[in-house]
């Protein structure tokens, strides 16, 4: 029922469910995630990245969960912690487009736009609507000074379902602003 709610954007009723399912003192990486979800969609994301986290170590080589760690790191602000949640489900998997598009964003934020486009190349050979793969594209464009291009990306990214509900970045984006 928390995953459904959070899906719906029922934000308070989602959180109170995954609390009661880790209430009962069980290991319960889902609700442990899903708490970490909830934080995420309120933009509090040290405690998303600290939820997400321990519920992706419980659930051990679960890519999407280690996926879902690295990108909440990385909007804390911790790209060192990010990296290292990517690199985790790289290893797992390592045909696992999301891991080497991920890995791509991070090449580019560090500047190195030559490793940024390889990864991004092996994401989208694995997976042609990688988000990550999209992400790099962006900033591998924005960097060359291409705009036109980095922003054709950019919508194509935005158009690309993310959220558990199959919802799209967009759709999470005006969901957010439109709650501030």
């Amino acid at each position: 029922m928390g995953s459904l709610n959070l899906g719906e954007h029922k934000l308070d009723e989602a959180e109170a469910q995954f609390e009661q399912a880790l209430a009962t003192g069980q290991t319960n990486p889902r609700a442990q995630i899903g708490r970490g979800l909830v934080a995420l969609a309120r933009q509090d994301y040290a405690r998303a990245a600290a939820d997400i986290d321990q519920g992706a170590g419980q659930f051990g080589e679960h890519l999407g969960s280690w996926i879902a760690a690295g990108w909440a790191h990385l909007l804390a602000g911790d790209q060192g912690r990010a990296r290292e949640r990517f690199e985790t489900a790289l290893e797992a998997d390592d045909t696992f487009a999301e891991s080497h598009g991920a890995l791509a964003v991070m090449d580019a934020l560090s500047g190195d736009m030559e490793g940024a486009q390889r990864k991004a190349e092996i994401a989208k050979r694995l997976d042609r609507a990688s988000f990550g793969a999209a992400l790099a594209g962006v900033l591998i464009a924005n960097a060359s000074g291409d705009g036109e291009t980095a922003q054709r990306i950019l919508e194509k990214a935005m158009a690309v379902a993310v959220l558990p509900n199959g919802g799209t970045l967009e759709e999470a984006i005006i969901r957010s602003v439109a709650a501030t």
